[in-house]
């Protein structure tokens, strides 16, 4: 297809000339000129017509154009093996990189909350000491929350727990949340079959509310996705619940990156875990997590007023256990409860990492596509000279840039979903490091578009020196075997000599960096941390859930302890509600100290931790005085 520069105001100027000299002829024959115009302007049909005309015709041009660069592009690097491979190899690692740690930050900081409504109105609703320690809430304190505070739609609260689903002999562990009736309320999730839980449910009364709602995810791996499902028991905890409804799939629960299975009325808790009455109703027992959704319109600093302004009345109408503490409320991803909280940092410090090797990657690709022009400079001095125009070559060396960008994004995407799912193993052992998923199938919206970015930037900033190449070059000396301008050759080995110590620079940057970090981890390990970890094997069971009262765990854990003890090769059992460094909250009691006054709104309650006898020697933690208790639920051995 022939070339055409004119624009549209060429092609305009041209349809007015005609039209004059066809007037002007016209009016040589004895028409008057007013009509002679009209006449021509007939003769030659709808100007606006041929504009459009026009107009496409350049469009369709462009388009073949592209066409054209495309399929030669794609010859290009069937041609060269070699080359494809390792440019697109290098752009997938630098790609999947940044992609994986882009689905991080955007499941942690930008979208922790999947399947809900309006998430930019969600808040965290926390409690806060005298002394600026977060702390969760108690379930009196979300009654006061949700009866008092007008500038929000709603309060929620969450519990994390785990449960003992199906028969004894045929029991799973399986983690869900125990939560406020109005919770799927205030976070705007839709069921993605039954209902979630209903105004009625939404009460305080303990045991009244035998329902639970599943996620998407246990629906079609345990049910087969059978929408039958809905209005059957399951047996939980050893007592019988009805499945209600199934969440929405986006939907994974509460906290960011992590992954529940199980929602169940908060209520039902005294029934499931054999909790007294009298506890669901004591502010000491602070296990919960708030959540708000502020009222259309409201601001956050205007909900944080009022909700700090309630929580010093509560602070002082509740003066043995609340007294000097406070509340506010900020964004998810802020909270200090859950992953989020220890990931922050790293992934911070990853996309830094992430973003100086898409900096070797550019270095790396653009010295590729040099050394390829300066090969293929005979191509294009010959092209030139056979009638392309510059910019339509340095448009077909974009175009092949950009497919190599585009080959790397698409292998780099397909791994994006395994990659992100090594997540998990930068938070620490634990319950909470088993809940932690990025699962992105289909990929999302946004790590999509961030990858399409990448490509793009990378695209252009690897092709823009050899197109520069390109349109510079002098096409007479190039059509000779010998004919190289010494001077251009030195500026060509001048750009790849800088770019080749840029390479060296960022390499060396990178490596200097991961160097300290190492060091600074092998520092760490040498931290005393008050306690002996070597040779001691922890493991963690539940048995409120499967239906133990006091007295049976109390005779499970002698038993237990007994076998343990006999055992060859162990030394010491013991007991904990936690362990060291744990993220599990205990009970919030008041600590009373003998011959000490607390100051005015000086809180005396923490959180306490109750041990077995021998639980101090077993981790050599230093004993000055200690009582034990025979409470016992998390079992600790040291190994010989």
């Amino acid at each position: 297809m022939p070339r055409d520069h004119r624009s549209a105001d060429d092609f305009a100027d041209e349809i007015r000339s005609h039209l004059e000299m066809e007037a002007d002829e016209l009016e040589s024959e004895g028409i008057p000129r007013s009509e002679a115009q009209r006449q021509a302007k007939v003769a030659f049909g709808s100007s606006a017509v041929a504009r459009e005309r026009f107009a496409l015709r350049h469009r369709l041009l462009w388009l073949d154009n592209l066409r054209q660069d495309v399929r030669f592009g794609i010859r290009m690097m069937r041609r060269n093996p070699a080359f494809t491979v390792v440019a697109v190899l290098t752009l997938a690692i630098g790609i999947a990189a940044s992609a994986t740690v882009f689905t991080w930050i955007n499941a942690v900081l930008l979208e922790p909350l999947g399947g809900v409504t309006a998430p930019n109105r969600l808040v965290t609703v926390e409690t806060v000491t005298s002394n600026g320690e977060w702390v969760p809430n108690s379930y009196p304190d979300f009654i006061d929350f949700r009866d008092h505070l007008k500038l929000f739609d709603g309060i929620a609260v969450t519990h994390m727990a785990a449960f003992s689903v199906g028969k004894d002999d045929h029991a799973e562990r399986v983690w869900g949340e125990l939560v406020s009736g109005n919770f799927f309320a205030v976070l705007g999730v839709k069921p993605e079959a039954g209902r979630l839980f209903l105004r009625t449910e939404y009460g305080d009364t303990p045991g009244a509310y035998p329902v639970a709602v599943i996620s998407d995810r246990y629906w079609r791996s345990h049910y087969a996705a059978d929408p039958g499902v809905i209005g059957k028991t399951m047996r939980i905890n050893q007592h019988e619940l009805t499945i209600v409804g199934v969440a929405a799939p986006a939907f994974h629960g509460s906290i960011a990156v992590t992954s529940f299975d199980l929602w169940i009325p908060y209520m039902e808790q005294s029934v499931l875990n054999g909790v007294q009455l009298w506890m669901l109703r004591d502010r000491h027992d602070r296990n919960m997590l708030g959540i708000g959704r502020l009222k259309p319109g409201v601001t956050e600093e205007q909900a944080r007023g009022e909700l700090k302004a309630l929580a010093d009345r509560m602070a002082v109408a509740n003066a043995d256990v609340s007294e000097g503490m406070s509340a506010t409320l900020m964004p998810q991803w802020k909270s200090p409860h859950g992953p989020q909280g220890l990931l922050l940092g790293p992934l911070r410090i990853l996309m830094g990492v992430c973003v100086l090797v898409l900096f070797i990657v550019c270095a790396n690709i653009t010295n590729l596509l040099l050394a390829r022009a300066t090969v293929r400079e005979r191509e294009f001095g010959a092209r030139i000279a056979l009638g392309a125009g510059r910019a339509r070559v340095v448009r077909q060396v974009m175009t092949e840039s950009l497919l190599l960008t585009g080959a790397g994004a698409l292998l780099g995407v397909a791994a994006t979903p395994w990659l992100s799912h090594a997540l998990r193993y930068v938070t620490p052992p634990g319950p909470m490091q088993s809940l932690v998923s990025t699962d992105i199938r289909p990929p999302h919206f946004s790590v999509l578009a961030f990858t399409a970015g990448i490509c793009l930037v990378v695209g252009l900033v690897a092709g823009i020196s050899p197109a520069l190449q390109v349109r510079r070059m002098e096409t007479g000396p190039r059509l000779n075997d010998g004919g190289r301008s010494a001077t251009a050759g030195r500026k060509r080995n001048r750009l790849r000599s800088v770019l080749v110590a840029s390479e060296v620079a960022l390499a060396l940057v990178a490596m200097v960096g991961a160097g300290l970090f190492a060091r600074s981890f092998q520092q760490t390990l040498h931290v005393d941390p008050g306690f002996d970890p070597n040779h001691v094997l922890l493991n963690q069971f539940y048995l409120s859930t499967n239906g133990y009262n006091l007295a049976q765990r109390r005779e499970f854990c002698r038993r237990l302890e007994e076998r343990m003890t006999s055992t060859p090769g162990v030394t010491d059992v013991a007991y904990s509600d936690g362990v060291p460094l744990g993220f599990e909250p205990s009970w919030w009691e008041e600590l009373q100290i003998e011959g000490y006054a607390p100051r005015p709104n000086e809180n005396m309650n923490i959180f306490r931790n109750v041990i077995s006898p021998g639980y101090l020697p077993l981790l050599h933690i230093p004993m000055v005085r200690a009582e034990t208790s025979p409470i016992r639920t998390t079992r600790i051995r040291r190994l010989s």
